[in-house]
C-alpha cells in the first residue's frame, strides 16, 4: 500500500492494513495515531518508534533530527522530554535533554546540551555540558571552582568540587584495608592516601617516607609500611623545620626514662644578697639555662653596704633546688675559685643551696658553719663573678 498524498482538509480519515484494520488515523488537524509501532527503515519495528539506518559521522544530523523553528538567539534550541505516569493513568514529562545555542552571537555555532529533571513539580536543570568540553554538576557557568557545584574542566583537564561549609569531596573504599587515592606523576605512582591498621596513612611513592596518624600519635613509615629503628628523618640539615612546639619532652637516644628530655630553657634572674644589711647594686645580673633538671647559672654582683651578724643569703635563684642537704650532693659556688672576685674575707666562703631560692653563706674547710655578711666581705664591699649548676625537681 503507498500513498502519495492526503488532503488536511477532510474531516478524518482511516488508512487500513491488508487485514482490512485501521493502521493509521489522521484527523482534521492533520494529526496521525498509529495503531502498532513505526519502524522507519524496517519493516517489523520492535518499539514504539524504531528507526534504522546506516551510521552517520559526528558533524551530521544523525538518525535522529529534531530542532525549533525560532529565531537564533541564546539559550534557544530543541529538547527531548521524558515522562510517565505520575498518578493513575495521568501522564507527565519527568526530564528532558535538550541542546541550546550557547550565547547570541548571529553565526556563532557554539551549543551546549541540558539535562533536566523534574523536582516538586519543576523541571529544572541539573547539569550541562558546554561547548568547551566542560561537565557542570549544581551550575551552569564554568568559573574554576569559585562557586558552589561540581565542574569537571575539559578545556583544562581538571575537575572543580565546590561547597559551602560542608566537604566537597567523599572517597570511600569497601571492605578491606589499603589505598583509597593514588596520586600519579606521569603514569608512576608518587603517592597515596589510605587506611590501615584502624588509621588514615599518608605516603610517598616506592623508596619514600610517610605517615601514619594513630590514637594519639603521628607514626613514621616508609616504603608503604610502618618503620621502627630510624629508618625516616624529619628534616635534613639543609632542609630544617623552623620550630618543634611539645608540651611533655622528647626521648634522645633512646626509649627509656633516663632518656626523656622535658624541659630547656634560657633567661635571666636578678641576683641578691640578704640578711646582709642593706645593701646598694651596680652591677646586679644573672643568666641561666636549664636542659631537663639540671640548671646552669651566671652570675655577676658588685655590691657596697654589705654588713650584719646573720648568715648572709644569696637569693632569687630562677628554680627551686631539688638536692638540698650534703648526703644528696647539694650544689655549692665558691666565688673565690671561679671568675673574677674582689673584695671577699673568707677564703672557703661559698654559697650552699637550701629548700628555697636561697643560697646560705659556709665556711670552713673540713668542718662547715655558717657564714655572716661580715665574714663574707669584712670591708662591704663584695665583688664577685662566676658560674655554677644545680638540680631541680
Amino acid at each position: 500500500m503507498a500513498l502519495t498524498k492526503v488532503s488536511k482538509g477532510l474531516i478524518s480519515t482511516s488508512i487500513v492494513d491488508n487485514g482490512n484494520a485501521t493502521a493509521i488515523t489522521i484527523d482534521s488537524a492533520g494529526a496521525a495515531t498509529f495503531s502498532g509501532n513505526v519502524g522507519i527503515g524496517i519493516s517489523s519495528p520492535a518499539a514504539s518508534l524504531d528507526i534504522r539506518s546506516p551510521n552517520t559521522a559526528v558533524q551530521s544530523r544523525g538518525n535522529l533530527y529534531v530542532t525549533t523553528t525560532s529565531t537564533a538567539a541564546v539559550n534557544e534550541g530543541a529538547q527531548i522530554s521524558l515522562g510517565g505516569t505520575y498518578t493513575g493513568t495521568s501522564e507527565t514529562f519527568f526530564g528532558a535533554i535538550a541542546a541550546r545555542k550557547e550565547n547570541a552571537t548571529v553565526g556563532d555555532f557554539n551549543a551546549y546540551l541540558q539535562f533536566s529533571v523534574r523536582n516538586t513539580g519543576n523541571l529544572s536543570e541539573k547539569a550541562r555540558l558546554t561547548s568547551d568540553g566542560n561537565l557542570l554538576v549544581g551550575k551552569t557557568a564554568s568559573d574554576l571552582g569559585v562557586t558552589a557545584g561540581i565542574e569537571l574542566n575539559g578545556q583544562y583537564d581538571v575537575g572543580y568540587f565546590t561547597r559551602s561549609a560542608e566537604k566537597a569531596l567523599v572517597v570511600n573504599r569497601l571492605a578491606s584495608d589499603g589505598t583509597i587515592a593514588e596520586f600519579r606523576k606521569d603514569g608512576t605512582a608518587v603517592g597515596s592516601i589510605g587506611y590501615n591498621i584502624g588509621a588514615l596513612t599518608v605516603d610517598g611513592g616506592a623508596l619514600r617516607s610517610g605517615l601514619y596518624f594513630g590514637a594519639g600519635a603521628i607514626l613514621p613509615r616508609y616504603n608503604g609500611a610502618l618503620v621502627n629503628g630510624g629508618a625516616a628523618d624529619l628534616g635534613s640539615p639543609t632542609q630544617r623545620f623552623q620550630g618543634l612546639y611539645l608540651s611533655s619532652g622528647v626521648y634522645l637516644g633512646g626509649t627509656g626514662a633516663d632518656n626523656h628530655l622535658d624541659d630547656y630553657e634560657e633567661g635571666t634572674w636578678t641576683p641578691s644578697f640578704s640578711a646582709a644589711g642593706s645593701p646598694s647594686y651596680t652591677v646586679q645580673y644573672g643568666r641561666y639555662t636549664k636542659v631537663g633538671r639540671i640548671v646552669y647559672i651566671s652570675v655577676s654582683i658588685i655590691a657596697t653596704s654589705v654588713s650584719g651578724s646573720a648568715t648572709i643569703q644569696l637569693s632569687g635563684l630562677p628554680f627551686t633546688p631539688s638536692q638540698t642537704s650534703d648526703a644528696g650532693q647539694r650544689s655549692t659556688y665558691s666565688p673565690s675559685l671561679g671568675g673574677h672576685c674582689s673584695g671577699l674575707s673568707e677564703a672557703t666562703g661559698r654559697f650552699r643551696v637550701s629548700s628555697g631560692t636561697d643560697m646560705f653563706g659556709v665556711k670552713g674547710a673540713t668542718t662547715t658553719t655558717y657564714m655572716t655578711a661580715a665574714e663574707f666581705s669584712s670591708g662591704g664591699s663584695p665583688q664577685i663573678t662566676g658560674d655554677f649548676w644545680y638540680y631541680t625537681s
